[in-house]
């Protein structure tokens, strides 16, 4: 099974499919991580078969997928074949505001308790949380988790996690050893992290946030000593309808943009924007990675989305 991660919705969802798989007599269950850095090889990855793939890039190899990405077809010919294999156990929902809610909603036979994960996940991927303060601050066990895994090594970690939560609660999981010593990194990285926002009239020479006229709220953080989190913008900023900004480490860095989930208006299509520009995500929040670029050419490629973005603002009916 191939699943979306670190990623709490990824997560369960592969515990979903790994109970469902076990309800069919398929107690041995292999787990791959993936993530979109395979974007480009992707479609000539050959899976081990049989397959399943949960909250991840549409493949026809497997024969159980679940997505809800928008940008989920890495070309027309993925997208007909879907078409021509659709069904309850190959489906694609680009409405549903997470992987797991679908796969529950698909009425699996299951032999587990996982309501309240599912609930948690849908919360989690839509950005559902009650504030930017519970977003960036929250220590629910399930915000535990999801914090746990920004942390370290991961895809070991995501195995072990997924294996737990097949049989055990999120109050269980979040209390072992293991991601409670991951989340207590996570909650000091992310401290440090904070301190990155401040004002900055110029971020092609200094890091910081300002708001542009548009109201998006452009930023530029380093993050090889701390944690930054997508929802940190908001939390200095409430009124900015969207972030976007650069988070480096070195010579790498990871341009993401988030629609304010506070405020109620329609977002323009943050996944297809971000697709132009190597990366990808939903209409809501998405994100594309930079390597071995200067400060220059990264700022020029944050300025590009953020073009792209005020365009699509302007003109809704070209993005739509």
């Amino acid at each position: 099974m191939y699943f979306h991660s670190p990623c709490f919705d990824g997560l369960i969802s592969a515990v979903l499919i790994h109970d469902y798989l076990g309800t069919r007599g398929h107690d041995r269950v292999e787990l791959h991580p993936v993530n979109y850095h395979l974007n480009d090889s992707w479609a000539s990855t050959r899976l081990e078969s049989p397959a399943a793939v949960v909250d991840f890039l549409y493949h026809p190899e497997a024969g159980i997928w679940f997505d809800h990405h928008a940008t989920t077809f890495l070309s027309a010919s993925f997208e007909e074949d879907y078409q021509r294999r659709r069904g309850s156990l190959v489906a694609f929902d680009r409405h549903s505001p997470s992987c797991a809610l679908m796969i529950w909603n698909a009425r699996l036979q299951l032999t587990g308790d996982h309501e309240s994960k599912v609930m948690a996940a849908d919360m989690i991927d839509s950005a559902r949380y009650e504030s930017p303060q519970q977003a960036v601050f929250g220590d629910a066990p399930a915000f535990r988790i999801n914090a746990s895994m920004a942390v370290g090594e991961t895809d070991d970690y995501t195995r072990f996690l997924v294996r737990h939560l097949l049989t055990n609660s999120l109050e269980a999981t979040a209390a072992l050893p293991e991601v409670d010593a991951r989340y207590r990194r996570y909650r000091d990285l992310r401290d440090l992290g904070m301190k990155g926002f401040i004002p900055s009239p110029d971020l092609e020479t200094r890091d910081g946030y300002l708001l542009t006229d548009e109201g998006v709220l452009l930023f530029a953080v380093d993050g090889s000593e701390g944690m930054i989190s997508r929802y940190a913008p908001f939390t200095v900023s409430p009124s900015a309808r969207y972030s976007l900004g650069v988070v480096t480490n070195g010579d790498r860095a990871k341009i993401t943009a988030m629609r304010n989930p506070w405020i109620e208006f329609a977002s323009v299509p943050l996944g297809e924007i971000f697709r132009r520009f190597g990366g990808g995500g939903h209409q809501r929040v998405a994100s594309t990675r930079l390597h071995g670029k200067d400060r220059s050419e990264v700022i020029r490629t944050l300025m590009g989305i953020r073009q792209a973005i005020q365009s699509a603002i302007e003109n809704p009916m070209a993005t739509a």
